[in-house]
């Protein structure tokens, strides 16, 4: 077997061997596109088909949160398949409610309530397959799980990805998604109780269930039509002139407004940083002096494609100091 990660940070053996253990069922198929890869941009999925085999290596340390994943989503598919029937009686579901549910039915009869856990489906569209595995359909709901940190939620960063991503599924799956809203399932990795007690709308628990509407099936078909047409026009074109990636799909998130006293000041004003335009004008205003510098946070997605080597757009950041 080729070797796949590299262990740069001296991880030990029996950490690494955890991080390196890749069971997800992955398609070596050249034109399968996950339902996963097309919330990637396009630049990001044309340039990663490029690399060569080896190029690119992950280091198994910045796998720690996809692996936590991976167990959290085993865990509860465990549960589901192989001990409902008791969890549901010590959760003091009568016997009557249990008997109806049918795990990964086939067919569904009258009055069962099915529950479909972790099942791949493709779709041929054009010259592409795409393919997808949802974690849970309970009821009609499409839910996902995801393990996070509390600002994900509070701030939403991720709700147009997960609104896209089950709409997908939906897409894939509409004989079994019946609801038109999906539930997503979050586990928050930092969550603190003495914020849940102080700060407002912190979530209650370290677990949360929320909710958010799908799009249309027609209108995510018109994304995947936009999608696919855009990847078949670029395919072939040269690094240089593929289209950027853009604030969002580059996770640029937090775009502060900063005073300074000079365009040469290295540092802000004390107290002259703000998280809107307008109080930085006003700041200005009331200084009298100086300029305000508009600063957005790192694009955190770079660190996370394995295309980086082969983008003039990264190496462009790298550059400008905007990576480290």
């Amino acid at each position: 077997m080729a070797r796949k990660y590299t262990n740069s940070k001296g991880v030990s053996l029996p950490i690494a061997l955890w991080l390196a253990n890749d069971e997800y069922d992955h398609d070596e198929r050249k034109n399968v596109l996950s339902v996963s890869s097309l919330l990637k941009s396009n630049r990001q999925i044309i340039l990663t088909s490029r690399l060569a085999p080896g190029e690119g290596m992950e280091d198994v340390s910045a796998l720690v949160a996809s692996r936590l994943g991976t167990a959290i989503h085993d865990a509860i598919e465990r549960a589901w398949v192989s001990n409902y029937v008791n969890s549901m009686a010590a959760l003091g579901y009568p016997k009557r409610v249990i008997e109806q549910l049918r795990i990964n039915p086939t067919e569904v009869g009258v009055g069962e309530i099915p529950i479909y856990l972790e099942q791949r489906k493709e779709k041929v569209v054009g010259n592409w397959i795409i393919s997808g595995k949802y974690d849970l359909i309970c009821d009609g709901y499409i839910m996902d799980v995801k393990s996070t940190g509390v600002s994900t939620y509070l701030k939403g960063y991720k709700d147009e990805d997960y609104i896209l991503q089950c709409s997908l599924y939906r897409w894939l799956n509409q004989d079994k998604v019946t609801r038109d809203h999906l539930k997503v399932q979050f586990i928050f990795k930092d969550w603190s109780l003495l914020a849940s007690r102080h700060t407002k709308d912190y979530p209650p628990l370290p677990i949360l269930e929320y909710t958010l509407p799908l799009m249309s099936l027609y209108d995510t078909e018109q994304f995947l039509r936009k999608k696919l047409g855009d990847l078949n026009k670029y395919w072939g074109t040269p690094e240089p002139d593929l289209p950027l990636c853009t604030d969002k799909e580059l996770w640029i998130r937090d775009i502060q407004w900063k005073h300074y006293a000079s365009p040469d000041s290295k540092r802000a004003t004390p107290k002259g940083t703000f998280d809107n335009k307008a109080d930085a004008q006003t700041f200005l205003l009331n200084k009298g002096k100086g300029l305000i510098k508009e600063v957005k946070s790192a694009p955190l997605a770079c660190m996370y494609c394995k295309a980086r080597s082969r983008c003039s757009q990264y190496a462009g950041f790298v550059k400008e100091g905007i990576i480290k």
